[in-house]
């Protein structure tokens, strides 16, 4: 463009030149040519600044290559000095996603043993539970068969089941009241098979059983405390150390009593390694029926007083 402009105004100053003298009359003034002369030069002053207006744009555009250069170097170090900084992020990052990955791997291995774990509780608790079924299975198996009174201790000869009741004056001294007589309702004149199991009620009046009494005493040794109070409520006792009964082959003979303690007087010693005797079972050594006289069941030797 600026070569262009260039060529346009020396044609510009060439037509002047060329149409001057074909204009100028003689008879024109001094003013005339004083104002051509001055179109001229400021034709001739606007064309030198034309040029160096294009000798600075040269210069301008000689000296962009070496700018641009600059520029460019400059732009290249920002971009590296970013993209190291960028690198070592990346590094960083790949170092949080290694540290991650390994956290979860050992969270994963964690969640499997607490689930193996779990699943041994689970398998335990279920054997445990199964256990726990069985046996109140057999608790209330052991409450139904258990018998509510003697009565119900019936043809047991190897093992006894009967729960006698606790004498309750000496229940800390384990106690287990075997006979209670207390105001006659309940008839002990009984038969041999009656007394054999025992009967009536161990809240209230009752006998434990002779087969009863066998097992009790014949599988550790046991003491036989007897108290007796009459219609003036005076309570006496009487107390032997080794007590033990017959089998039923022996006809549940008293077979021991042991050494006597008490107030009582030592009266069952007459009674001892005597058999035992019912209406219709006379085991007694008198030629009466001891039991049938006394309307009762003992350990009868003759039939004169109670032994």
């Amino acid at each position: 463009m600026a070569y262009r402009t260039h060529n346009l105004i020396v044609l510009l100053v060439f037509l002047l030149a060329v149409k001057g003298p074909s204009i100028v009359q003689p008879q024109q003034s001094t003013d005339d040519k004083s104002n051509i002369n001055n179109q001229t030069q400021a034709i001739q002053s606007d064309i030198e600044n034309k040029s160096t207006t294009q000798s600075s744009s040269a210069g301008a555009a000689r000296n962009t290559p070496k700018n641009n250069n600059r520029q460019l170097s400059s732009l290249i170090r920002r971009l590296s000095y970013h993209l190291e900084r960028q690198k070592d992020v990346m590094k960083r990052q790949e170092a949080d996603i290694l540290r991650l990955q390994a956290d979860k791997s050992a969270l994963a291995r964690e969640c499997d043993q607490n689930k193996r774990y779990t699943d041994e509780l689970i398998a335990q608790i279920a054997e445990l539970r199964s256990k726990l079924n069985a046996e109140q299975s057999s608790m209330e198996q052991l409450k139904q068969c258990a018998p509510r009174n003697c009565l119900a201790v019936a043809k047991r000869t190897q093992q006894v089941e009967a729960s006698p009741s606790q004498d309750e004056s000496q229940a800390d001294a384990g106690w287990t009241v075997i006979q209670r007589r207390i105001d006659g309702s309940v008839n002990f004149y009984r038969n041999w098979s009656d007394y054999q199991i025992g009967f009536g009620n161990n809240q209230d009046e009752f006998f434990i059983g002779l087969e009863t009494l066998h097992q009790l005493t014949s599988a550790k040794e046991h003491e036989l405390h007897i108290r007796l109070t009459d219609f003036a409520n005076e309570t006496r006792f009487a107390e032997y150390n080794q007590f033990l009964v017959g089998n039923a082959q022996e006809l549940y003979e008293l077979k021991s009593l042991g050494n006597y303690s008490g107030n009582a007087g030592n009266a069952l010693i007459y009674n001892l390694q005597q058999k035992f005797s019912t209406y219709d079972r006379d085991n007694d050594y008198d030629e009466d029926n001891c039991a049938a006289d006394m309307h009762s069941a003992w350990w009868y030797r003759a039939c004169g007083a109670r032994w």
